[in-house]
């Protein structure tokens, strides 16, 4: 884990990607970054493409004090050519600067491995990357693909850290995996149960699987690289806290799995369902090949680490990540500058338990509010998240004083730990979330992902 660093000279921050989530997410910590004396200047850059999207939300900012720069260009080779001859013309003589690269997916890993050569400092949002071949996403090389970036950061010296939700999260973090670590450390017992389900409550209409930039499920990749990739970070920093990090041995993570596809939407969702939504403004059915080429929406999955040494399951589980689960959405056509333009309502539950000691299982759920409306049908005036948590403990044989413990938390909002990420990592110290401590998480992401698509169990090794 890289140690703190104090930044003494002010930083030019350089930004990939101008989304919704940057400028309505970001852009206040970032500003404050700028009032504190730690940034000196901003530029942005995104595609030719995308310029009236982000002049738009620039207008709405006010005065945002950045250059913005567009890139020009059909192919991926002459965007990365522009880019290449943008970073001489305009930043190679920046000193220091640091990059946030916050653009669409597929450019994750380009962006990455010219900045990391260098040795700058660069927060990347999460998936980390998606490596493809012949422009389609390959889940077997995530472990290989992660180990090259970490290695060029190692040898190069620069630092790079992962917007993700959980790592910073007052629940997630102080609630579940700090607990978990002290109580493996303390008791040097091991972790042997873990089950999680995200229940991501979206719903997406055949056509909408089609031409979207933001998160294209037509590239190959779907939802596990998506909204699942928080949660199978929290598994693993789980997994880390309660087996990994008290275990010398050489151990394996096992998957095998189903998945749904977006072509299994009119079998799941009927047409006279669909239609209550409202005819879209253009319906479009899917490909026949979306199946086998689209990315998965739904996946549910069993999981064993083994003990490669001698072959013992030392734990076992299930894992689910779906997002066709129960939304809020009620309106036929998507609304470009809604972020929650699906009407995502969430749902997480994690059950970690150390044989018959200790269980803990958390549940963290949105609670959509009605605001006021004159129709029979409610509005959703903003979505609340709460938590639950419940302890189960051998009193007895631990010498505690209870059995079972329960906690209840309201008021939270899941965009705080990612400000308190973007805050840290602005400021130089950001030690929570950095690139090498994301490897498991992309062990068992292969690992789910592979184990679906070839109808067999999958191991890798942790």
């Amino acid at each position: 884990m890289n140690s703190v660093r104090l930044t003494k000279t002010p930083y030019c921050l350089l930004i990939i990607g101008f989304d919704e989530i940057v400028s309505n997410k970001y852009w206040t910590e970032i500003q404050d970054a700028r009032q504190q004396g730690l940034i000196s200047r901003v530029d942005i850059v995104d595609l030719e493409t995308n310029r009236k999207d982000v002049f738009s939300r620039m207008s709405i900012l006010g005065e945002p004090g950045a250059q913005i720069h567009f890139l020009a260009g059909e192919s991926t080779v002459e965007l990365q050519e522009s880019f290449s001859q943008l970073h001489e013309d305009k930043f190679e003589a920046l000193c220091p600067l640091r990059v946030y690269i916050a653009t669409e997916v597929r450019w994750h890993e380009w962006y990455l491995e010219f900045f990391l050569q260098r040795g700058e400092d660069v927060l990347v949002e999460k998936p980390v990357f998606a490596p493809t071949v012949d422009g389609v996403f390959d889940p077997s090389r995530l472990v290989s693909g992660f180990d090259r970036l970490n290695e060029i950061a190692r040898r190069t010296g620069a630092t790079c850290s992962v917007m993700t939700l959980s790592r910073y999260h007052d629940v997630y973090t102080t609630e579940l995996v700090d607990r978990i670590r002290q109580f493996s450390s303390e008791l040097r017992t091991p972790l042997t149960s873990l089950h999680v389900r995200h229940a991501g409550g979206v719903w997406t209409r055949p056509f909408e699987f089609l031409n979207p930039n933001d998160h294209p499920y037509r590239f190959g990749y779907g939802m596990m690289m998506h909204g699942a990739y928080h949660y199978i970070d929290l598994a693993s920093e789980v997994l880390r806290a309660g087996l990994l990090e008290n275990n010398h041995g050489l151990l394996t993570f096992e998957a095998t799995g189903f998945a749904a596809t977006p072509d299994d939407y009119q079998c799941r969702v009927p047409k006279h369902i669909d239609q209550r939504l409202g005819p879209l403004s253009e319906y479009t059915d899917l490909p026949d090949d979306a199946g086998p080429s689209f990315g998965e929406t739904d996946v549910v999955a069993a999981i064993r680490v083994r003990d490669a040494r001698n072959g013992a399951s030392v734990l076992v589980g299930s894992m689910s990540f779906e997002q066709s689960t129960t939304s809020m959405r009620s309106w036929p056509d998507l609304n470009g500058e809604w972020y929650n333009r699906k009407g995502r309502c969430s749902l997480v539950s994690l059950d970690a338990t150390f044989s018959a000691l200790y269980s803990v299982h958390v549940v963290v759920y949105d609670v959509p509010i009605h605001g006021s409306t004159s129709s029979e049908v409610p509005s959703v005036e903003r979505v609340d998240a709460r938590a639950l948590i419940r302890q189960h403990l051998n009193a007895a044989v631990l010498g505690r004083t209870e059995y079972f413990k329960e906690d209840q938390f309201e008021g939270l909002f899941h965009s705080n730990s990612n400000r308190a990420l973007m805050r840290a990592w602005l400021r130089d110290s950001e030690t929570k979330s950095t690139l090498s401590s994301h490897r498991t998480t992309h062990v068992m992401m292969e690992a789910l992902l592979l184990a679906f698509r070839c109808g067999s169990t999958v191991a890798v090794n942790l």
